[in-house]
């Protein structure tokens, strides 16, 4: 890729995706997500797999006949009542596993043996949000069995958690700029043939801060040059249309020229692709994204979703504006910013 394209990408001084010294550009950045009343249904995560992987692992688990079609039938009311695959994975994966753990059919469970239950996932060393989910879980799962309300088993879980408890981003979880330098470096300087396309990937998520399913979802037809902007797909569906700066259009235009030879550039193609042209997963994205790391001699740990905290935290330096960041990342409420 031409290396004049990495002028005006975000991290660069002179021209980035959501630098406010200009009141032009910061208009750009309040208008960064437009919410969308349409819904995209398409399974780009394979969720229905996913969840009959659940139930297939569900009957194979060590707990009662009776508990499993207890957990079939919860899993159905759920669906029915509009909750998404992914979340009833996670219910069935969690049920299956919390039902090994107690050792005693759900319908003969008592307060100490839910106490059980949940004091085994809080002296484990699972994240604050997986012990709370756990609870959240519980409580759900009994509720629903009562028909009313919580039981005296499960009434007890506090599922509030403490703001002084609320995980906060580190500094240790972003990319400093010396990173993202040699990271770019790394990738400008390689001969793979698909060191444009992880460099693409890297910088729409550092530019942009979508999450990995959004990225995973972008389709050719969702890049407009013109306007400069990109649809996607968000979480829980809803369709946004995301704002580019003048770098990373450059960058998209030169990507879909080099690629339009090699695979159907049609609307609907996929626009991150692997080498056999189908659709780029997100575990696939990871372990790239590993080895870039490790080329550029970064040994921290990083997920790709630390692009995006990278993005919402240089843009808050920036601005200190957390509403702002809000409006960039697409969350709802400022309290998930």
């Amino acid at each position: 890729m031409p290396s004049d394209l990495s002028d005006g990408m975000i991290g660069d001084n002179e021209s980035e995706a959501f630098v406010l010294t200009k009141p032009e550009v910061s208009l750009s950045v309040l208008s960064a997500r437009v919410w969308r009343p349409s819904m995209d249904t398409t399974d780009y995560h394979r969720f229905s797999k996913q969840y009959q992987a659940s139930i297939t692992r569900l009957w194979k688990a060590k707990i009662p006949e009776d508990d499993k079609k207890l957990v079939e039938r919860f899993a159905r009311d759920c669906k029915a009542d509009g909750i998404g695959l992914a979340r009833l994975t996670k219910l069935v994966r969690n049920l299956a596993y919390i039902g090994e753990i107690m050792n005693v059919p759900f319908k003969k469970a008592k307060s100490e043996d839910i106490r059980r239950v949940v004091h085994h996932f809080e002296m484990t060393d699972y994240s604050l949000w997986c012990k709370h989910d756990i609870k959240v879980i519980l409580k759900q799962f009994y509720k629903w069995l009562d028909g009313e309300d919580y039981p005296k088993c499960v009434k007890w879980i506090c599922t509030t958690i403490p703001k002084k408890d609320m995980p906060l981003t580190k500094e240790a979880e972003l990319l400093t700029e010396a990173e993202i330098k040699r990271l770019r470096e790394v990738v400008a300087a390689s001969t793979s043939p698909f060191a444009s396309r992880d460099r693409l990937i890297f910088e729409i998520l550092l530019g942009t801060g979508i999450r990995l399913g959004s990225l995973v979802g972008l389709n050719v037809g969702d890049v407009d040059l013109q306007t400069g902007t990109l649809h996607i797909r968000a979480k829980g569906g809803a369709q946004e249309r995301v704002f580019l700066n003048p770098g990373l259009c450059a960058m998209l235009a030169a990507y879909l020229r080099e690629t339009a030879p090699q695979a159907n550039t049609g609307a609907d193609a996929p626009l991150i692709r692997s080498k056999s042209g189908k659709r780029l997963g997100g575990r696939q994205i990871q372990l790239n994204f590993d080895r870039w790391l490790k080329q550029a001699g970064i040994t921290r740990p990083f997920s790709v979703h630390s692009c995006r905290h990278t993005f919402a935290m240089r843009l808050y330096q920036r601005t200190g504006d957390l509403y702002l960041v809000q409006r960039a990342l697409g969350h709802r409420q400022i309290t998930t910013t």
